[in-house]
């Protein structure tokens, strides 16, 4: 892991409410940084966007990031969102979730874990592996494991008590 993510998720980790799972919070200084770090220019439309990531843990798709950022930046668009999380994707800043069919959604916590995803409300929950689950997904013998993705699906605890 890298040094600048340990620190953040030293300093800054918090427990998720919906999936008891840590996630982080960053300053925007500390989003500048991890931007810079990544040879990412930290235009103002790259730093809402990655705030937008750190702060809600939803899982969004580019349209969602989109349209929860325009009403504030109308001089953002759609291009700058879909081009900026390609670059972060590509970076290694986030990692891109295709549970969907419809839309590539997007997780900024690049720690190890699974997804499960509601077939009644859409929402996306973060979901520990342990680690003895993840070293027997991570051998295969030949090959250079680089990412494994789990997902589950099904429908999570607020719809199942509706």
């Amino acid at each position: 892991m890298e040094i600048l993510k340990l620190v953040v998720y030293l300093h800054r980790l918090q427990i998720c409410n919906y999936c008891k799972f840590k996630i982080i919070t960053m300053s925007v200084q500390e989003i500048a940084h991890t931007l810079t770090a990544r040879n990412i220019r930290p235009s103002a439309q790259r730093m809402a966007i990655m705030k937008y990531l750190v702060d809600y843990h939803n899982h969004p798709s580019a349209e969602e990031i989109y349209e929860s950022l325009h009403p504030e930046m109308p001089t953002l668009s759609r291009t700058t969102v879909y081009n900026t999380m390609k670059l972060l994707e590509e970076s290694g800043a986030v990692m891109a979730l295709g549970i969907e069919s419809k839309n590539v959604r997007y997780d900024v916590n690049m720690m190890p874990h699974a997804h499960f995803r509601c077939r009644k409300c859409g929402m996306i929950y973060d979901i520990p592996i342990p680690a003895s689950v993840r070293e027997k997904l991570e051998v295969c013998d030949g090959f250079n494991v680089e990412n494994v993705m789990l997902y589950y699906s099904g429908i999570c605890e607020k719809c199942k008590t509706k």
